[in-house]
């Protein structure tokens, strides 16, 4: 936990994240950055809580960060083919 907002790593700080996350919006491998983020560490704040520490994100960013993982995990898959033939097969005759 950071004591100081100036010593947590850009790529933890809220702003960096949320453009990131605005990012994912266009470029799909961006918002699966940000899960990775967000599901490994915290992601701060500069405001600070009652205690006087920063505050982080709070679990309802994991868990949206697991539903988007596993929704973009299930349409990769499906573009691929792994839920069988996306292409309709040819008409025969």
């Amino acid at each position: 936990m950071y004591e100081r907002y100036d010593d947590v790593p850009w790529y933890r700080k809220s702003p960096h994240v949320s453009l990131m996350t605005l990012g994912g919006i266009f470029f799909g491998f961006a918002l699966v950055a940000v899960c990775i983020l967000v599901l490994t560490g915290n992601v701060y704040s500069r405001k600070r809580d009652a205690n006087g520490k920063l505050k982080v994100w709070g679990i309802g960013n994991k868990v949206a960060a697991v539903i988007l993982l596993v929704l973009y995990c299930v349409l990769l898959a499906r573009q691929f083919g792994a839920f069988g033939d996306p292409v309709p097969a040819a008409p025969e005759g």
